[in-house]
């Protein structure tokens, strides 16, 4: 797992700095209706994403926790 770990940071450092760069210039290029048109976009999405972990978060439980206690003999 380490290893993993490792690897994916080491990614990260390399080929982030460029595609961040790649992200800039292509926001910087876009126009206000498609900066806007993006927003809304990334908005809907998350709103998408709160929704479904709302849901996720009433089903799931926690070993130990947020159930009725057990009787005791």
């Amino acid at each position: 797992m380490a290893l993993h770990v490792k690897l994916l940071a080491r990614a990260a450092r390399r080929y982030g700095p460029p595609l961040a760069h790649a992200a800039y210039r292509r926001w910087q290029a876009m126009t206000p209706e498609e900066k806007e048109r993006y927003r809304r976009q990334m908005r809907e999405y998350a709103g998408r994403g709160r929704a479904v972990a709302k849901g996720a978060a009433g089903r799931v439980r926690v070993r130990g926790r947020g159930g009725p206690p057990e009787p005791r003999a």
